[in-house]
């Protein structure tokens, strides 16, 4: 992910991933339709934080949530299996392994995260296409586009400071501090 995108249509807020590289951005957007059981609504299969780490800096968090579907569902296969004559004894334990991509960026009046902050309006999630951006020329930031037809609704994400993040409540982004 090479930056962080905000539009809108002046009824809907859009956040958008944007990728110079189109088959990486490709991978990554259908990583997040796979987390979402290939749906268009987010309900609460996956976890977006905005964090901001200094005057200069935010980070971008976003990973599976453990509460998802199929780990549940999973989960109760396993316990109804689990033989409690055969394994007299021994406790039925649970391991999830969680992927999460963080990447931090530049504050700036326009930024993502400042854009956001406050906001209580459904986003939705995109991909963009940012490899005919140049960072030097501003002159090229219009060309980017669109990476994908599809988006992901997100009733709500997090936007906070390092300062406000809950150890109990946001363990992967209080515990995981990135480096820039």
């Amino acid at each position: 992910m090479d930056r962080m995108i905000m539009a809108t249509n002046e009824r809907d807020l859009f956040l958008g991933f944007g990728f110079s590289d189109k088959l990486v951005g490709n991978d990554f957007f259908n990583t997040l339709f796979a987390w979402n059981e290939n749906e268009n609504t987010n309900d609460d299969n996956i976890q977006l934080s905005l964090v901001q780490e200094d005057k200069e800096n935010y980070s971008v968090y976003i990973y599976p949530t453990v509460q998802r579907t199929f780990i549940e569902r999973n989960y109760k296969v396993y316990e109804r299996s689990f033989d409690k004559r055969k394994n007299a004894g021994k406790e039925l334990n649970v391991l999830v392994a969680q992927m999460c991509f963080c990447k931090v960026f530049p504050m700036s009046p326009t930024c993502a995260y400042n854009c956001l902050k406050g906001n209580s309006q459904n986003i939705y999630v995109q991909l963009f296409d940012t490899s005919r951006v140049k960072e030097a020329d501003p002159l090229t930031y219009h060309n980017v586009i669109l990476g994908d037809q599809r988006s992901i609704l997100f009733k709500n994400i997090l936007v906070c400071s390092r300062s406000k993040l809950d150890k109990e409540k946001n363990p992967m982004e209080y515990y995981f501090v990135p480096k820039y």
